[in-house]
């Protein structure tokens, strides 16, 4: 077996930090998406509320058609009346797109918690994986190099054989 590269313990240690600040900075990068979805869906609200108070304060009194060119309903308004007519109908169907893209804004505010959270139980786990590093590398700087492991097995057995033999004597 080949024996490892003196550098090996502190590559493990630097992707260790590597692995640690990535994980870092995409929590804070979650953070922050988050906080700046919540201040866009408080002002996609504050919109929504003007632009419902532009068609209840604003309205503006139907006349009966006139009927200009026969009986056709497009042509019993004035242009200004249908060009009013099709403005209050943009207001609410923008209410209504915003509506939808403040719920979808909602829903990606829930998943980016949840991606949070699984990014945070990653961080414990790599926490603890660092804890386990390190520990393995403190066992391999207390294994003895390969010459040095038959001279202390040696003196291992030397003294397991003079306890031995001061046992049998008393």
């Amino acid at each position: 077996m080949s024996q490892p590269k003196a550098e090996e313990p502190l590559n493990i240690e630097q992707h260790t930090e590597y692995i640690k600040k990535v994980i870092k900075w995409s929590i804070t990068d979650l953070e922050r998406l988050q906080t700046l979805l919540k201040a866009r869906i408080a002002a996609e609200e504050a919109y929504i509320a003007s632009l419902q108070k532009i068609n209840k304060n604003v309205t503006v009194p139907v006349r009966e058609p006139i009927p200009f060119f026969g009986n056709d309903p497009d042509f019993q308004r004035t242009s200004l009346q249908r060009a009013t007519f099709k403005y209050e109908a943009f207001v609410g169907k923008t209410i209504e797109s915003r509506n939808g893209l403040i719920a979808h804004m909602k829903y990606e505010l829930e998943t980016l918690a949840k991606v949070k959270i699984d990014q945070e139980a990653r961080k414990k786990r790599i926490k603890l994986l660092d804890i386990a590093n390190k520990s393995y590398l403190d066992y391999r700087k207390e294994v003895p190099k390969p010459g040095a492991t038959t001279l202390l097995l040696q003196k291992t057995s030397l003294n397991n054989k003079s306890r031995f033999n001061n046992s049998n004597y008393n």
